[in-house]
């Protein structure tokens, strides 16, 4: 999904390791990600889809309501978003929406820093979960 892999950001390097620490496997990073969002972003909260997505519904440049975190259960390799208004239900990769500048700055930096997770290359799983 990203573009390029971002150059390293030593701030928010030393967030991800708070946010995921020394998990032992992909689930509890997986939670420890949910859980950090879960705490992070305030719903709902207005979004422009920024990259396209194989399956998904949404068109670039699309504005949509983001209004919760999808069922965790439903993550696989991606954080998950459930939107509201007219695409009510549809869950979406939270990397293809960018929050709207209106958005307050805990969710902006929420969906910054998985934006980042992402560009690095970083997943939930590592080679010794394999």
């Amino acid at each position: 999904m990203a573009k390029a892999m971002a150059e390293p950001d030593e701030q928010r390097e030393q967030r991800l390791a708070r946010i995921v620490g020394s998990s032992p496997d992909e689930y509890e990073r997986i939670s420890c990600w949910y859980g950090y969002l879960e705490e992070q972003i305030q719903f709902p909260f207005r979004a422009r889809v920024s990259v396209k997505t194989a399956g998904s519904p949404l068109r670039m440049h699309e504005e949509v309501e983001v209004i919760d975190l999808s069922d965790v259960d439903d993550w696989e390799d991606q954080a998950r978003v459930t939107l509201g208004g007219n695409k009510y239900g549809v869950d979406v990769p939270l990397a293809q929406l960018e929050p709207l500048d209106t958005t307050d700055a805990a969710t902006r930096q929420a969906v910054a820093d998985w934006h980042y997770w992402v560009a690095r290359g970083y997943h939930f799983w590592t080679e010794e979960d394999e």
